[in-house]
């Protein structure tokens, strides 16, 4: 969070703009009238009525004879559906109760899904989300993915972003990809690559296969690789959401108002993995007069990535908002807004904000452009701040200059820099893209061997002997690994 004086010298400084400085970044309010708006024209759920006896009864009959076989599956619905709106608490307490025998309960499931009322997928959702049974979580999610509420891709990506049993996440991910959603595909491929159940493994591999031969690419990398590029979405464009996802959409952007920061990180996490018509609500977004809004607007632009290219234009006009424009540097960086460049090497000269030089620094590492290495040395000059100083040299690294900055960063990395994890992250990828060099080889090996097991969190003094044998590696090796990387 920036400091109040730093808000307050924007706030000096935007009063002293030049005659040629651009037009004030227009703020209003966003969110809440495109809900408001929508709100007119959805019909609301209704709060489904609590069953009567008689309900309960004629539900618990259909699930019995559901369960006895697929001939007898069409009459049970219809009686469910003579039941009505009472059917559906009935049918998901029968789903979420484990001491009904498994068919029945898979067969209430499937009689909840096969509804169509909206109220009936936010019960399964429920279920999903409450159910400590990783069989249960598993038929729902593969249920709501061949059902037809869309709406529910946003509780099955949050899902995903706690789901730990390897079969769920197979069906998560599987549910999405029925819905043209690839946000799974990276924990299957971990369920696939890292498991050690091989049968499971083998499971992820069938599964993973089968996604890409059906969206039409050759491995899954190749469909992961598609995907978060925003080449999948240019080959083959999402159709519109309807206007009930959509409004859902915009009612977890306007949450990001919220002080709840477990709130606001699930809507972050699922926002920037929907697909890309998600992308012109959030750049309208970052106009909301409500700054929590505007700023993790932009943080979910940066964390789609390249799939958010579409919100360039309006992220370089944001770089003249003072609560925005940090977030908006990052944001330009990771979606590789190349044409950016040269907006980010000013705000590095300009000196106005250290938040938005730091993060207009770091961008430009991102971009990759050649032309900004002066601006990165001068960044770098012993004259400027610790942390933009580490900042320009992570830059300088990622650009091939190792030859000043290597042992800066070696410090870094052990204590003697603003932010040892960046240092350490930016060490990595240098050494990543030095293999070319077998003793790089061997330090990556080494390097990678101290790496917390998979699954593990380490103590901060694990933490702190990790990077310092990992600066020992770099200093081991600094002249035969820093060499193809001089320019």
């Amino acid at each position: 969070m920036r400091s109040g004086a730093a808000v307050l010298a924007l706030a000096l400084a935007s009063c002293s703009r030049s005659e040629t400085a651009p037009p004030p970044f227009a703020l209003r309010p966003v969110a809440a009238p495109a809900i408001a708006e929508l709100e007119s024209r959805v019909e609301p759920v209704p709060v489904p009525p609590a069953p009567s006896e008689t309900t309960r009864a004629r539900v618990r009959d259909a699930v019995a004879l559901a369960a006895g076989g697929g001939r007898f599956r069409s009459a049970a619905a219809s009686d469910v559906a003579a039941c009505g709106a009472e059917a559906i608490p009935a049918l998901a307490a029968t789903v979420g109760d484990d001491t009904t025998p498994r068919p029945h309960r898979l067969a209430a499931a499937e009689l909840l899904a096969a509804q169509e009322s909206p109220a009936a997928a936010s019960a399964l959702l429920d279920v999903l989300e409450a159910s400590r049974e990783a069989w249960l979580r598993a038929e729902i999610a593969a249920l709501l993915g061949r059902s037809s509420h869309p709406e529910s891709v946003l509780r099955l990506i949050r899902r995903l972003s706690y789901e730990q049993d390897g079969d769920v996440v197979l069906a998560l991910a599987g549910a999405l990809a029925h819905m043209s959603n690839f946000a799974g595909l990276k924990g299957a491929l971990v369920v696939r690559d890292t498991w050690t159940d091989e049968a499971l493994r083998d499971r992820a591999s069938q599964a993973l296969n089968g996604w890409a031969t059906d969206a039409g690419y050759d491995d899954p990398e190749s469909l992961r690789d598609a995907w978060l590029s925003g080449a999948f979405e240019s080959a083959k464009p999402a159709p519109d959401p309807p206007d009930r996802l959509r409004l859902e959409a915009w009612r977890w952007i306007g949450g990001l108002r919220e002080w709840d920061l477990r709130g606001v990180d699930e809507r972050r996490f699922v926002l920037s993995r929907l697909n890309e018509w998600i992308v012109p609500m959030l750049a309208s977004a970052l106009h909301d007069s409500d700054p929590y809004v505007r700023v993790h607007a932009a943080q979910c632009l940066e964390r789609a990535g390249a799939r958010a290219r579409a919100a360039a234009g309006e992220l370089r006009a944001s770089l003249g908002e003072p609560r925005l424009a940090p977030e908006a540097a990052a944001a330009l960086a990771a979606i590789g807004a190349k044409d950016a460049a040269p907006d980010l090497e000013a705000a590095v000269e300009r000196g106005a904000d250290g938040d938005l030089r730091i993060a207009s620094t770091r961008g430009l590492g991102l971009i990759g452009r050649d032309a900004s290495i002066a601006v990165l040395d001068r960044a770098f000059s012993e004259s400027e701040p610790l942390d933009l100083r580490q900042a320009a040299a992570e830059s300088l690294l990622a650009l091939g200059r190792a030859d000043r900055n290597l042992g800066f960063l070696v410090d870094c990395l052990e204590g003697r820099g603003s932010d040892p994890g960046t240092a350490e992250a930016a060490l990595e990828r240098w050494l990543e893209r030095a293999l070319s060099v077998q003793a790089s080889k061997a330090a990556l090996e080494r390097w990678r061997s101290l790496a917390a097991p998979t699954g593990t969190i380490p103590t901060a003094d694990e933490v702190s002997r990790r990077r310092s044998a990992r600066a020992a590696i770099v200093r081991e090796s600094l002249s035969v690994v820093a060499g193809p990387a001089k320019r």
